[in-house]
């Protein structure tokens, strides 16, 4: 009997780059108009995606260079996502959900409670990407003089997603009776209130919502910092990542595979998705026409201070973009902290080369050429382990994503490598992920068995 292939996850990514709205066919118009996250969340279910991912910062996203730089950002303002979930749902049947929520700015008992409702209002779909935060204009809008150190973040956030598990986990699944003939709505005995004192929090009581449909909500998370990989290890069902190549991919994946197990979980409780940047065409030449014909919305200034930025104060404003990237002191840092490659086809890449790259995909992987190729890549990566799926990551909305639907997952499906339906109702179900077992944690039982 011939083995199953395995099944790639896919989820879009429904941001966009700062500059990606100067397109002519970019909806840019749109982006605060719910019917443009409801067509893009249909058309992604009917190509029958894993989830659609909501990204967020608790501030005006003005890349830590105050507003007159960021006066030319279309990503600078954007809806609440789990405000948006909680529409979405309303207008999806099978898709998973997913947003970001801080650690750093919000509470576990908030957190606990509109995520779990969440999953009840979309009967089991919602997914928490865990984040910290690390703009500035972001402690700023919190009343706080500088951002906070990552690593008291980071301390924070385990405590803080351990204690929201805990919360999810106050009411066993058949806790609610509602039987009127006993006049007995819930069984106490089924409920588990928190006591949890912790370095950073206090929480008595349960949670006042029933216990979300999924037993827990995926968790998500991309950390890239050694104390990012070990939360992830530790708690993420899901993991996004920019490795960049198939090895650093291979790499990466044993990496957090491997960190798992001191945590008594198997190799398979994480799904790894890195950023995928694709624009897929008919021939390669009509793919990268397509890319060139966007790419050209962008201002050359715009190229170059996004280098500059992103690369870490490289003096990028000075640099011709039509020669080769200079060498610079700052390089192997670059090249080590954001995963760029200033190499292609065997030679040193243009200035223009670099910021076309950094202004469309931020260094994610990238695919631009006819839709075979576009499924080779992501059938090698899946073949090789280097990842259990991807994360779209669109070039412009909603046409990027409309292409990819139409063009590449046909082909994906027809080489037998992803779903033509969903076989499951919940986004664990997608993933292939199990529901956490109830009762409520044992940490709860024996807090309060100390009192």
């Amino acid at each position: 009997m011939t083995a199953a292939k395995r099944q790639l996850k896919l989820a879009l990514f429904m941001n966009t780059t700062e500059y990606a709205w100067l397109y002519e066919k970019a909806r840019s118009e749109s982006e605060f108009d719910f019917a443009f996250y409801r067509d893009l969340a249909q058309m992604a279910e009917r190509a029958r995606f894993d989830a659609v991912f909501l990204a967020d910062i608790v501030a005006v996203n003005d890349r830590n260079r105050g507003l007159e730089a960021a006066g030319h950002m279309g990503n600078a303002v954007v809806y609440e996502p789990l405000t948006m979930l909680g529409a979405l749902s309303a207008v999806t049947e099978k898709i998973g959900l997913v947003a970001t929520a801080s650690t750093t700015y919000h509470q576990p008992f908030h957190i606990a409670r509109m995520i779990g409702s969440l999953d009840h209002l979309s009967k089991g779909r919602i997914g928490w990407n865990v984040v910290t935060s690390q703009g500035e204009s972001e402690a700023a809008a919190f009343g706080l003089d500088a951002q906070l150190d990552p690593g008291f973040r980071y301390d924070r956030a385990s405590e803080f997603v351990d204690l929201v598990f805990d919360l999810w986990n106050s009411w066993e699944g058949d806790a609610f009776l509602r039987d009127k003939a006993s006049t007995r709505y819930f069984d106490p005995s089924k409920v588990h209130p928190v006591d949890h004192r912790g370095k950073h929090f206090k929480a008595r009581g349960a949670l006042n919502v029933p216990r979300p449909p999924q037993g827990r909500p995926v968790i998500s998370q991309a950390g890239s910092s050694e104390a990012g990989f070990e939360l992830a290890a530790r708690t993420a069902d899901v993991m996004f990542c920019a490795p960049g190549s198939l090895e650093r991919g291979k790499a990466f994946s044993a990496n957090i595979r491997e960190r798992m197990v001191k945590y008594g979980r198997g190799p398979d409780e994480v799904a790894i998705m890195p950023g995928l940047f694709v624009v897929a065409g008919g021939t390669e030449e009509e793919a990268r026409r397509k890319y060139a014909d966007a790419q050209a919305a962008t201002p050359d200034s715009f190229k170059l201070q996004s280098i500059d930025r992103y690369l870490g104060g490289v003096g990028a404003l000075e640099w011709d973009l039509d020669k080769p990237i200079p060498t610079t002191a700052e390089e192997g840092a670059a090249r080590l902290r954001r995963r760029v490659t200033f190499e292609i086809d065997g030679r040193r890449m243009t200035a223009r080369e670099l910021g076309d790259q950094i202004t469309s995909c931020y260094g994610h992987i990238t695919c631009i050429g006819a839709v075979e190729q576009v499924a080779d890549t992501m059938e090698t990566w899946l073949k090789e382990r280097a990842c259990d799926g991807f994360t779209l990551f669109p070039h412009y909305l909603p046409g990027n994503a409309h292409d990819f639907g139409q063009l590449v997952v046909p082909e994906l499906q027809r080489r037998g490598i992803f779903r033509k339906e969903y076989e499951g109702s919940t986004f664990r179900d997608h993933l292939g992920l199990a529901s956490p077992q109830h009762p409520a944690s044992d940490r709860n039982a024996a807090r309060l068995a100390g009192q």
